[in-house]
C-alpha cells in the first residue's frame, strides 16, 4: 500500500464506525464475555484522561474562534467548556463506588455537549475581532457560572442520580436522547463537507457518529463492565478527532493566510474552499477576481473575493448574503450565473460561471468602436438579461462595458455582477462627490452614472440601468464614454445638465433613428427614457438584422 493511499481516510471512516458496532454486537449476542471481565479501577484513568480532554478541547477551540472567527470552533469551545462545567471532577475518585452517579452526570454532559453544538454550530455575520473578544469573555463567564451552579446544586443533583430515585427512570430516555442528537449532528457536518466538496471536515461526522456509539454501550452498561469501558475508548477517540478538527481548522487559516500574500492576492495553486485558484483575470471596487477549479468536480469558475474593506460593517455583510441569494435565482444565456456566495478563511466570495472571452471596454480598446450591427446586437442582448433581471425585482446599478463579457466567439454578451453590485449602495447614502472616487464599483462608475443615481443611490431603479446601457452604447459606437477626460466632479454635473456631442459627430453612418435611441436612453429624467429594457430590445431588433 503507497503512502498516498495510507493518507486517504476513505478506508478509515468504515473502520472507525464499523468496528464499534460489530463488538457491541458481540457483547450483546454473547453476554458471557462481559460478565467475566475484571480490569480492575483501570477504567477510572481512562475516565480522567478523557474528562481532562474537555477542558483542553473548549480552551484550544476558544482560542482558534478567537483568531479565525470560524463559528464551528465557537461552537465546540462552547460545548465543550458546557461538558466541562457540568461535569464533577471529583466523582471520578469514587467512580467504583459512585457508578449510577457517574452515569449519570457523564448521560447528562453528552447530551448538554451535542445539544449546545447544534445551536452554535450555525451559519452566520463574520464577526470583528473586538467582537469575537466579548463573545470569548461572555463565554468564559456564563461557562465558570454554571460551574458555580453546579457545585452550589451538588446535594440536590446527587439525589437525582440515586439509582433509586428520578435517574434510573429516564436515564434511558436521556441516553437515548443523546444518541438521537449526536446523529443528527453526525449528519448535518457530513452533509455540510460534502457540499464543500471537502474531506478536511470528515473527522467531526465521525466523532459524532463515536460519540452517538458511545452512548449506546453506555446505554447497555450497568457496572463498570466491558460496555463501561467501550464506552470510554470511543469518548476518547471522539475527542481526539474533535481536537484534530479544530487544530485543522488554524491549519487551514494560516495557510491561506500564507497563500493570501502579499497584499491579500491569491497565488496560483492556493487553495479557497474547495476550489483551486489557477490565474488572477482581474479586480474592480468590489474585489479581485480569478479564474479556480473545483477540486472534485473538476468545473472551471470565476471567483470575485470581496474586498475585506468592503466587508467590515456585519450588516453590510447580511445584505451582501441577501442580494447574492437572490442574484443566484437568475438564470437567462445574456446573464453571467452566480453559483454560490461562500466565505472561507475570512475571505467572502462570490463564484460565477466563468465567461472565456474579454469584456466590451478591453474589446473597444484593442479594436476601436464597433461596426453598427455588432453594436446593436450587444446592447440588444444586454437589454434582454437587464429585462430577465427586472421581472425578478433586481437591478445592476453599474452597467459599463467592463461589466459586459463578451463570449470568445464574439455572438455573445452576459452581463456581469447582476444583483451583486448594488449591495453595497444603500449602506451609506449620504457618500459625497468625493467618495464616489474611493468606493467606486460600488456607487456606479461615474462616466456611465445615471443622474438620479448620483444624487441619491436609493432613487436608482431600472430606468438608470437603462441610462448606462445608452453611455454604454454610445462608448461602443465612438471609442469614449459620452463624457470623459474631465475631473470627477465634472463628470457627475455633465451627466446632470448637459448632453454629449451626438453620435452622428463621431459615428456619421449612425443613421437618425438610432441616434434617436440613444439619446432616448441617456434621456436627464428618468420618466424621458425607455421604462423597460425590453422597450430598448424591440427598438434594436431592427437595426440588428442588418448584421444577418
Amino acid at each position: 500500500m503507497t503512502r498516498s493511499r495510507l493518507l486517504n481516510l476513505g478506508w478509515i471512516v468504515p473502520v472507525l464506525v464499523g468496528a464499534p458496532l460489530a463488538w457491541f454486537a458481540y457483547l450483546v449476542a454473547v453476554p458471557d464475555v462481559n460478565a467475566e471481565f475484571q480490569i480492575g479501577r483501570l477504567h477510572e484513568l481512562g475516565s480522567w484522561i478523557n474528562v481532562s480532554l474537555m477542558p483542553l478541547l473548549g480552551f484550544l477551540a476558544l482560542a482558534i474562534y478567537l483568531a479565525t472567527g470560524k463559528r464551528i470552533a465557537l461552537a465546540l469551545a462552547v460545548a465543550a467548556l458546557a461538558f466541562a462545567a457540568v461535569f464533577p471532577l471529583h466523582r471520578l475518585f469514587t467512580a467504583e463506588r459512585n457508578f449510577d452517579n457517574f452515569l449519570f452526570y457523564g448521560t447528562l454532559g453528552r447530551v448538554m455537549f451535542v445539544g449546545v453544538f447544534l445551536i452554535f454550530a450555525r451559519s452566520g455575520v463574520s464577526l470583528s475581532a473586538v467582537r469575537r473578544r466579548r463573545n470569548v469573555l461572555l463565554i468564559l463567564g456564563l461557562t465558570g457560572l454554571l460551574a458555580l451552579l453546579r457545585y452550589l446544586l451538588k446535594e440536590q443533583l446527587d439525589v437525582l442520580a440515586d439509582p433509586q430515585g428520578f435517574f434510573l427512570r429516564v436515564h434511558r430516555r436521556i441516553e437515548w436522547a443523546a444518541i438521537v442528537l449526536s446523529a443528527g449532528a453526525a449528519v448535518r457536518l457530513w452533509l455540510h463537507s460534502r457540499a464543500i466538496a471537502s474531506r478536511r471536515f470528515i473527522s467531526l461526522p465521525v466523532a459524532f457518529l463515536l460519540i452517538a456509539e458511545e452512548s449506546l454501550f453506555f446505554l447497555y452498561s450497568d457496572s463498570p463492565d466491558l460496555f463501561w469501558w467501550s464506552g470510554n475508548l470511543l469518548w476518547g477517540v471522539a475527542t481526539i478527532l474533535l481536537i484534530g478538527a479544530v487544530l485543522n481548522l488554524a491549519a487551514e487559516a494560516g495557510r491561506q493566510r500564507l497563500a493570501a500574500q502579499p497584499g491579500d492576492e491569491l497565488a496560483p495553486g492556493s487553495i479557497l474552499g474547495p476550489y483551486e485558484i489557477l490565474q488572477h483575470l482581474g479586480e474592480g471596487g468590489m474585489g479581485r477576481v480569478y479564474q479556480a477549479r473545483h477540486q472534485v468536480l473538476k468545473k472551471v469558475v470565476a471567483i470575485k473575493v470581496i474586498r475585506r474593506e468592503q466587508l467590515a460593517n456585519p450588516n453590510v455583510l447580511q445584505r451582501f448574503h441577501r442580494e447574492a441569494l437572490a442574484a443566484a435565482q437568475l438564470a437567462h444565456s445574456h446573464i453571467v450565473r452566480l453559483y454560490d456566495a461562500s466565505e472561507a478563511d475570512g475571505n467572502h466570495f462570490l463564484v460565477m460561471e466563468y465567461v472565456a472571452g474579454c469584456d466590451l471596454g478591453d474589446l473597444v480598446e484593442k479594436k476601436g468602436p464597433l461596426p453598427l450591427p455588432l453594436a446593436c446586437e450587444y446592447i440588444r442582448q444586454t437589454a434582454l438579461g437587464l429585462q430577465h433581471a427586472y421581472e425578478r425585482g433586481l437591478v445592476h446599478r453599474d452597467i459599463k462595458p467592463a461589466n459586459l463579457l463578451v463570449t470568445a466567439d464574439g455572438s455573445h454578451v452576459k452581463i456581469m455582477d447582476m444583483g451583486v453590485a448594488r449591495f453595497l449602495q444603500f449602506e451609506n447614502p449620504d457618500l459625497s462627490v468625493q467618495d464616489l472616487t474611493a468606493t467606486g464599483a460600488v456607487m456606479g462608475t461615474p462616466a456611465y452614472l445615471a443622474p438620479e443615481q448620483a444624487r441619491d443611490a436609493r432613487q436608482a431603479d431600472i430606468r438608470s440601468d437603462i441610462y448606462s446601457l445608452g453611455c454604454t452604447f454610445y462608448h461602443l459606437l465612438s471609442g469614449t464614454p459620452p463624457f470623459h477626460g474631465m475631473s470627477l466632479a465634472e463628470l457627475v454635473l455633465c451627466h446632470q445638465f448637459e448632453d454629449p456631442a451626438p453620435i452622428e459627430q463621431k459615428r456619421p453612418e449612425v443613421a437618425p433613428e438610432l441616434a434617436a435611441i440613444i439619446r432616448k436612453m441617456m434621456a436627464k429624467q428618468p420618466q424621458d427614457r425607455y421604462q423597460t429594457p425590453a422597450e430598448v430590445a424591440e427598438e434594436l431588433q431592427a437595426f440588428v438584422a442588418a448584421r444577418v
